[in-house]
């Protein structure tokens, strides 16, 4: 196993050093968030912007742009506008470079660059370096060079998607399965992960959208892939009545939207949700009550019962089922 694990470190190695060549500012990052830019770089940015903008079609303004974007670590942007300017160029290798440039980066500068000791940490979870997250990189790496091989199978793209959905990546993951549903619009896999992956980031209007204008070109091999799309169709419903219910603020509706993910036991969601709703609010004694019922639910005894005592605090409401339920009396 040890001699395994030192082989795919050289892979990684190999990996992450090809990036630096093609941008070296990838290796000088001085800060761990976006935010903290040099007034220089956001003036260039803003003046590519303007001239891309200006002429969406002229091809070198679209890459100085894209470049720029990487450069400063603005790797979601520069996906997104590489998802169009990629439609325009399928066969230009400066494209596809850039693609290449902006997930890497993106992994590293989410991932890699914000982990401490042995975990890296990403869209609000840690998860271990260990030899799993070295196998999953490893084969990421495998699917890129098949990928610049064979651009318009939808498949490798789909498998790819699922291994940055594995390692929590999920503007990697959302633009691959999207590039997979516009090369064969009928594959079920990378729709179904399509939508999935909006759901996971809260893109429920976007993820419903997709549902109600492509579904009809899905090549379904049974009925419980059809069923499947029902089920979530319903849940993307519900949680875009809530993004649409005027009358509540925003903690009332991230407390509603993790009442949703508590009955789906999409825990993670729920918490995600629920602490939103506290920095809302630090005295919002029923997120804090709901907080502790997931925290007990994921096996998290003592974060639920100081969850449970701060609601009871905040609402004066004592004995209660939960508490009891917490509490074992």
């Amino acid at each position: 196993m040890k001699q395994i694990h030192n082989i795919l470190l050289l892979v990684l190695f190999g990996i992450f050093t090809r990036c630096a060549d093609r941008n070296t500012d990838a290796n000088t990052r001085q800060s761990a968030s976006e935010n903290n830019r040099d007034m220089n770089n956001d003036t260039e940015l803003l003046e590519l912007g303007r001239k891309y903008y200006s002429d969406p079609d002229n091809k070198v303004y679209a890459i100085n742009y894209t470049e720029a974007l990487i450069r400063n670590r603005y790797y979601t942007s520069a996906l997104k506008l590489l998802d169009k300017i990629s439609g325009q160029y399928p066969e230009d290798e400066k494209v596809k470079e850039l693609f290449q440039d902006a997930l890497r980066g993106g992994f590293i500068f989410y991932g890699h660059a914000q982990g401490t000791g042995n975990t890296v940490s990403g869209n609000n979870k840690n998860f271990i370096f260990d030899d799993t997250m070295l196998i999953v990189l490893s084969s990421i790496s495998e699917l890129d060079q098949q990928i610049r091989n064979a651009r318009s199978d939808a498949n490798l793209y789909n498998k790819r998607g699922i291994l940055f959905l594995q390692i929590n990546n999920l503007d990697a993951a959302e633009f691959d399965f999207t590039r997979a549903s516009q090369i064969d619009c009928t594959f079920y896999n990378s729709f179904y992960n399509s939508i999935y992956v909006r759901y996971l980031m809260d893109k429920n209007s976007e993820a419903l959208n997709m549902i109600n204008n492509k579904e009809k070109n899905i090549r379904y091999r049974d009925v419980s892939e059809k069923q499947t799309i029902f089920n979530i169709r319903k849940v993307l419903i519900d949680l875009t009545a809530i993004e649409n219910n005027l009358s509540l603020d925003e903690k009332n509706k991230s407390l509603e939207k993790a009442k949703i993910y508590v009955k789906l036991k999409d825990y993670n969601l729920a918490i995600n949700k629920l602490n939103s709703a506290i920095h809302g609010d630090h005295n919002f004694g029923n997120a804090y009550a709901l907080r502790a019922m997931v925290y007990y639910y994921m096996n998290y005894r003592s974060e639920a019962l100081k969850d449970l005592e701060m609601a009871e605090k905040l609402t004066g409401t004592y004995n209660t089922p939960l508490s009891k339920m917490i509490r074992g009396s």
